[in-house]
């Protein structure tokens, strides 16, 4: 009897573990079936939340398109039809989803854009209307606010959403008439595409009800109605449309999870993947935790390092920007001749202080892995010519020559970033005039076939002091300066910068160098031939467009000059004073908003990175305001100008110009309409 119970207590434990291992399991299976529904819930809740507050913006959007139009009649209860279709060329323009725009004075249609493929509509009396369509018209007057009525099919084809307003002009007593209704059918089919729903389409079952709008009782006019059933478990959530609502349902396509594959696990595996995935998680964890301190300290780190950039960007940039451009300012006037050279040398002092900045600012954009690829096409050849112009400019006499050699079959125009190759050369070339006192620069440039198109290589080779062979390998190193280099001027950054606009270009750089003879710097790019070779159009104007900038328009033009450097608006009143009738100075964009309401103003020149309400919220609000949208707006940045591109189509600048500020491209971006080709039409 005592020999059997160790057995009996052994198969005690088993079963124990066994039942232990089945509830394991069973309850981890359990664990990770409400974890996946939960997760593609969550998942499926945020995109439909995302959904949500597009359609609601997206509609509030259109409503408040239709109450411009309102507003406009409104203001002019006698306009014209060609001020009528102009308005509506421009809405119509910039909102793709616009059918038509329609207005009905005294509820008879006598207004519509576009006119040829709509102009059946002409003459129609809503008051004669059928009865659906006559009622809706009375319910908007009524209750004097947009109402939203379908989805319906057009005539023309498609589904659109009619937007109705009335419109009543306040007469000189105070009191208000009626002069009529504006409608705009905006077709379903954009609004869906631009909402992104056929792309959610592939992974979603998206329904959508509330005809006219009524919610969730109207009818079923996207989508499949059993969405709407409740056994399906589906997502749903409410749309407003200013007056009714709509509800749109969402489901994952195959519906919600609902198995685990865990759930077949073997049962006998239970307690040793407990305690194999215990072991896991903790040394998970453990490493978790190591990489989020790490990942922390980097968050933090290129945080400051993009403050910094900011604020060199701005605070300093910005008011050296307008001392270098008053100094070359006073270059161009009468001033003593005794004062030229001073003026003179603090100019090229400043220079040199703003170069050191750029280094510094590129760095931090390496780092922060923001040096993007700005390949276009270029004449390779005028650009060579315009580096060797610009690296022997105010060299000492008696310097060595830099000759430059382009293989024959280079071709004419390549795909490439202008502003990098230009740096890379001024450096290179730069760098082996700083150390070359006898010999010669030489530069030559060829190609050859590649994988993916040519390979571009450029090659800077000097008969200078050249290089130790055990300084190569840090030659390329930020802030080095060999032991020969030691006694010259510079950051040490230049080939460091170099080095990283190669690799945001995809290129290698090499280079070879034995001391007394000379070095040599070969940079490898990829590139492609450009066949099409476009017209380059001059960036200043001609003469006879410069005579009409001095002597026609701006003699009558009042401009406000808004910079929160007082040197910096100083300067543009000193260039601009000779030549406009007046100029305004203020120094924040809230009073560039106060002097237009106060006074006429034909243009704004102001910088965009101002404290408060900064110079593109001044381009927004002038240019969303019918009072002053004619007002032309020029915007200032002491940053590159290809980072702003986007920000002046979406802000509304006229032009945007970069600093230090040349008085010619300031007088072309005062008169030159980027808009004239829109003008045109609508006169």
């Amino acid at each position: 009897m005592e020999r059997v119970k160790p057995v009996f207590f052994l198969a005690a434990i088993i079963i124990v573990a066994a039942i232990f291992s089945v509830c394991f399991s069973w309850q981890v299976g359990r664990t990770l079936l409400n974890t996946a529904q939960n997760e593609q819930r969550d998942a499926t809740a945020a995109i439909a939340r995302e959904l949500q507050s597009r359609m609601i913006e997206r509609m509030a959007a259109d409503i408040s398109l239709i109450n411009g139009v309102k507003a406009l009649i409104e203001a002019h209860p006698g306009i014209s039809l060609e001020e009528y279709r102009a308005y509506a060329r421009s809405i119509k323009r910039s909102h793709p989803a616009i059918r038509n725009i329609a207005a009905a004075p005294n509820l008879v249609v006598r207004f519509v854009y576009p006119y040829e493929e709509n102009k059946a509509v002409i003459g129609l009396d809503y008051r004669k209307a059928p009865e659906e369509q006559r009622d809706a018209v009375f319910t908007t007057i009524k209750e004097n606010r947009v109402i939203v009525a379908g989805p319906v099919t057009l005539i023309q084809g498609g589904e659109a959403l009619i937007l109705r307003a009335p419109v009543f002009p306040e007469s000189e007593s105070g009191k208000t008439e009626l002069w009529g209704i504006v409608a705009a059918p905006i077709d379903m089919q954009t609004i869906y595409e631009q909402l992104g729903i056929p792309t959610l389409q592939k992974d979603y079952e998206i329904a959508i009800r509330g005809k006219d709008g009524r919610g969730a009782e109207g009818e079923i006019f996207f989508g499949e109605t059993s969405l709407f059933n409740e056994v399906t478990g589906s997502l749903q959530y409410p749309i407003t449309l200013g007056q009714g609502s709509w509800v749109f349902a969402i489901l994952p396509k195959g519906g919600w999870v609902k198995s685990s594959p865990y759930q077949g696990t073997v049962i006998a595996s239970g307690v040793l993947l407990f305690s194999l995935l215990s072991l896991l998680g903790w040394f998970l964890w453990r490493t978790y935790q190591d990489k989020q301190l790490a990942r922390q300290s980097r968050v933090r780190i290129l945080k400051e390092k993009e403050e910094f950039l900011e604020i060199l960007s701005h605070e300093i940039r910005s008011p050296l920007q307008g001392v270098l451009a008053a100094q070359k300012f006073l270059l161009k006037q009468d001033i003593a001749k005794s004062l030229k050279p001073i003026v003179l040398s603090a100019s090229q002092a400043g220079d040199y202080i703003l170069d050191l900045i750029n280094d510094y600012l590129d760095l931090q954009r390496a780092d922060s892995n923001r040096l993007a690829d700005n390949s276009s096409a270029l004449q390779i050849r005028p650009l060579l010519d315009e580096v060797i112009s610009i690296v022997t400019v105010g060299e000492r006499e008696g310097s060595v020559p830099v000759r430059l050699e382009v293989a024959e079959d280079v071709p004419a125009w390549l795909i490439l970033d202008r502003k990098k190759i230009q740096q890379i050369l001024i450096n290179l070339i730069g760098n082996a005039l700083k150390y070359t006192f006898e010999g010669e620069v030489r530069v030559t440039v060829q190609v050859r076939p590649a994988d993916a198109g040519l390979e571009l290589e450029l090659a800077v080779e000097d008969t200078g002091i050249g290089i130790d062979a055990d300084e190569l390998d840090i030659l390329f190193d930020r802030f080095v300066r060999t032991r020969r280099g030691e006694n010259s001027s510079g950051s040490g950054l230049g080939l460091a910068i170099t080095r990283m606009l190669v690799k945001a270009l995809g290129g290698t750089i090499s280079v070879q160098s034995e001391v007394a003879k000379g070095t040599r710097f070969t940079v490898v790019l990829p590139t492609s031939e450009d066949v099409h070779e476009a017209s380059v159009e001059g960036f200043f104007p001609s003469k006879e467009m410069q005579s009409n900038i001095k002597y026609g328009r701006l003699k009558l033009m009042t401009v406000v000059v808004a910079d929160d450097v007082l040197v910096n608006r100083l300067l543009l009143k000193a260039m601009l004073s000779p030549i406009v009738k007046e100029v305004i100075m203020v120094e924040d964009g809230a009073k560039v908003l106060q002097a237009v309401h106060q006074q006429r103003v034909d243009a704004i020149v102001t910088d965009i990175n101002m404290p408060g309400v900064d110079g593109l919220e001044v381009a927004r609000r002038i240019k969303r305001d019918p009072k002053t949208n004619s007002i032309r707006v020029v915007g200032l940045t002491g940053e590159d100008l290809e980072g702003h591109r986007p920000e002046v189509v979406s802000q509304d600048l006229d032009s945007l110009l970069t600093k230090p500020i040349d008085l010619e491209p300031l007088l072309v971006a005062l008169v030159e309409d980027k808009n004239s080709d829109i003008a045109a039409v609508a006169n």
